[in-house]
């Protein structure tokens, strides 16, 4: 493989493992009785990074930013709230951490490849 095209695809492939993820994880929080708010926040998050990866893959500088935003706010979220998440699942903290470390991961691959993305100038 083009040592280029890694970050392109790490990039990608972890968004779309996250969104999948998401999903799942809000599916989880609606059926356990979690808040609401949180169940359809992983829900619309894991529905939308997939499709943001599939346009970003193509080219897309509107959804390749849109989906760097979106990964550093959730690893932010996740980051912050590991001791939570930690409680929640039942695991060791170190654990808990691993979700941020991937999300942050994501967010250096895709910026790695922010050459690709080019300004449009015939409007």
């Amino acid at each position: 493989m083009d040592p280029n095209k890694t970050p392109r695809v790490l990039g990608h492939a972890l968004t779309v493992i996250v969104g999948v993820c998401s999903f799942g994880a809000g599916i989880a929080a609606l059926v356990a009785g979690l808040t609401g708010v949180l169940g359809v926040t992983l829900l619309i998050i894991g529905g939308l990074l997939p499709v943001l990866a599939h346009f970003s893959w193509r080219c897309s500088r509107a959804a390749w930013s849109v989906m760097i935003s979106t990964l550093v706010v959730f690893g932010a979220v996740t980051f912050f709230g590991a001791p939570k998440i930690r409680g929640i699942l039942h695991v060791h903290l170190l654990v808990a951490m691993i979700i941020p470390a991937v999300l942050i991961t994501g967010v250096i691959a895709l910026a790695m490849i922010r050459g690709d993305y080019h300004d449009r100038t015939d409007t």
